[in-house]
């Protein structure tokens, strides 16, 4: 959790980074955070302490095979200097009244007598000495205070109500803010003094673009040590979600592949120099920087040859094709269709002419800014070879003039700029993969040569709008662009969910029931719709992709639409409306209630609570239902910059 130079307050809690604002707090002693997998890490706020998963000691001492990439000379040489104990802000009383304890060379501990096992800090400092030393003389990581003369050390407050934070404080002092109990997690302290490292740059720091790499960046930089190569952490999230526009608020610490593969094709430095090179405190243009244009000027790329790259990886991203692949590999499983949390991972395409076998992405799966579809394919019986014919859907302007001024909007819609990069990927028996060239534009075709004994067949789309396009922390769902597209297939087919076992179709619409299912006769499910199991009661109508689990409901006249998923015990009900396109709704918390009007819309993270009224979008909590300017007070959802698409094939 990052923390930008904020008073800290006993009663703060979490973690908030709005607009240009980014600033974070210690939590209470109380964390109704869960502290395992990928739910740990979701949250919108007061999830600090949950930053690592828990790692067992056999991984401690985990060896590396791969060599380490490049590294740049790009750090100077610093001026020598010794290390001082930053002074504690005079104005927050509650860090000042923990005392001075302990200090190793670029730390200072602080915390009250009785409270802290001096043995914890012992092995704290020495761990975070070696991070410290492997970031900045191992990786390159630029050093805090490289050309003073006087240089201050990272200053840890150990409070008994803290949990893991990190960044500066009001001074602009290095710090981390820490439970006595954080002096154990070793993820968990290479993250935060990451985040004091970040700050100490002084740059990405005052824009609304860049929150999101705080804590994605974070988490990277924490597996480049030995002990973590193996552990991808919350990284499923971007191979569950890869439609979703990279650099998504919601999976922000999850989604750090992308620095990986810079890393493994062009150095540690091409990272490094993100924190470099950026806007510095002095420069007008950092409270607008985001990290794609500082990469895109620090490669010498234009905006085209940016777009190559992000194609590229995402063709890397079929079989995890990094130097540390194996590890991803093993963590993340395949493409296969499943009902768990994997169940978006793969994208269904739905039919638009079955015997000519033309498809068309889902609406809602299309994918964002720099976001993909994986597809997997299934050749025909005895084929040598799969076609892939591409249309994509071209939108010339926004489909709206205005946006109604809810939370994080952007200032003004910029074109769509449509535009794709695509190919398709081929998995050999030996586990190796074969790529076709990468594909651009609207309208394309290619081709790949298959093998009987090929482990796997897979189409790639992402989209890669023409004009760079920079998305807001939290910028709501219907402000942010989808790119549609159509593919004409020979000699393969998509894969998709097979039917239910025990189970049947329903009369009313065609989708498959599950055994364990009860669904009324007078209730809709659509043809690609499924009901696992659960309760579909009355009118209630399953459209598009949805799937009802677990032991939701749906009922009266709700609807569930897009790719929803319900999930444990989650009800919907009255003329509730839930069309998303991310996490299950009930995923990770119990007792959610949508009810009367109530409307949930994209990418929603839903974090519990009960509505009756309203239209929200992204992180969804109790308190959305009371804020209007989360939607709180919307009839209707918010019409969308995206055009519906038309899905007629194109010659």
């Amino acid at each position: 959790m990052l923390l930008r130079r904020a008073a800290l307050l006993a009663s703060a809690a979490g973690l908030t980074l709005g607009g240009a604002a980014l600033t974070a707090l210690p939590r209470p002693a109380v964390d109704r955070c869960p502290i395992g997998g990928p739910a740990a890490i979701l949250a919108h706020a007061n999830c600090g302490a949950a930053l690592s998963d828990r790692i067992n000691p056999a991984q401690h001492n985990a060896k590396i095979s791969d060599k380490h990439a490049k590294l740049s000379a790009a750090n100077p040489t610093c001026a020598a200097s010794n290390w001082a104990v930053a002074a504690t802000d005079p104005g927050d009383a509650i860090n000042g009244a923990l005392p001075l304890q302990m200090e190793s060379a670029h730390v200072a501990f602080h915390w009250k007598p009785g409270t802290v096992d001096p043995a914890d800090a012992k092995a704290a400092a020495a761990h975070l000495e070696y991070v410290w030393s492997y970031f900045i003389d191992t990786l390159g990581f630029p050093q805090p205070h490289c050309g003073d003369a006087a240089k201050l050390k990272v200053n840890a407050y150990i409070g008994v109500d803290y949990g893991l934070t990190g960044g500066t404080d009001s001074l602009g002092h290095m710090g981390m803010w820490i439970g006595p109990g954080a002096l154990k997690d070793r993820f968990g302290l290479a993250h935060e003094l990451t985040h004091a490292l970040q700050a100490a740059t002084g740059r990405l720091m005052d824009s609304p673009y860049t929150g999101w790499m705080f804590e994605s960046h974070a988490n990277w930089m924490t597996t480049q040590l030995p002990e973590f190569r193996d552990n991808t952490h919350c990284s499923v999230l971007l191979k569950q979600y890869p439609h979703l526009y990279y650099g998504s608020t919601r999976s922000r610490y999850c989604n750090w592949q992308w620095f990986e593969y810079l890393k493994d094709r062009h150095g540690y430095d091409a990272v490094n120099a993100l924190w470099r090179n950026a806007p510095g405190k002095d420069d007008p243009a950092r409270l607008t920087a985001d990290p794609f244009t500082v990469l895109r000027s620090n490669m010498g790329w234009t905006q085209d040859q940016l777009n190559d790259a992000f194609g590229d990886w995402a063709l890397h991203n079929a079989n995890w094709d990094y130097t540390n692949g194996a590890a991803y590999r093993k963590s993340y499983g395949g493409y296969d269709q499943t009902t768990g949390p994997n169940i978006l991972a793969a994208t269904v395409l739905d039919p638009i002419d079955t015997d000519k076998r033309r498809y068309a992405v889902p609406e809602m799966w299309a994918p964002q800014r720099w976001g993909y579809n994986i597809v997997k394919l299934n050749p025909d019986a005895g084929q040598s070879r799969v076609s892939v014919t591409f249309r994509g859907i071209v939108q010339q302007a926004s489909a709206v003039t205005k946006l109604p001024g809810l939370a994080d909007e952007p200032d003004t819609i910029p074109p769509p700029a449509s535009d794709w990069r695509w190919g398709v990927v081929a998995v050999g028996t030996d586990g190796k993969s074969r790529y076709s060239p990468l594909q651009r534009g609207a309208r394309a075709q290619t081709a790949i040569a298959i093998r009987p004994d090929d482990k796997g067949l897979y189409l790639v789309v992402m989209g890669t709008p023409s004009q760079m396009q920079k998305i807001r922390w939290d910028q709501p769902y219907y402000s942010i662009y989808r790119y549609p597209w159509m593919v004409e297939l020979d000699g393969a087919r998509p894969d998709a969910p097979a039917p239910i076992t025990g189970g049947h179709r329903h009369p009313n619409g065609g989708g498959w029931v599950g055994p364990d299912a009860k669904v009324a006769a007078t209730a809709y499910v659509g043809p690609y719709a499924r009901v696992l199991s659960g309760t579909v009661a009355d009118r209630a109508r399953v459209e598009d992709h949805a799937v009802v689990s677990g032991q939701a409901q749906l009922r009266d006249d709700a609807v569930i639409a897009g790719l929803t998923v319900l999930r444990g015990d989650t009800i919907v009900r009255g003329h509730a409306r839930a069309a998303t396109s991310m996490l299950g709704i009930g995923e990770y918390e119990k007792g959610i209630i949508l009810s009367g009007a109530a409307q949930t819309i994209g990418d929603v993270e839903h974090r519990g609570g009960q509505f009756d009224k309203g239209v929200s979008y992204g992180f969804v909590d109790q308190d959305a239902a009371k804020d209007p300017k989360r939607g709180a007070d919307l009839t209707a959802p918010v019409p969308e910059v995206t055009a519906k698409p038309d899905y007629r094939w194109i010659p």
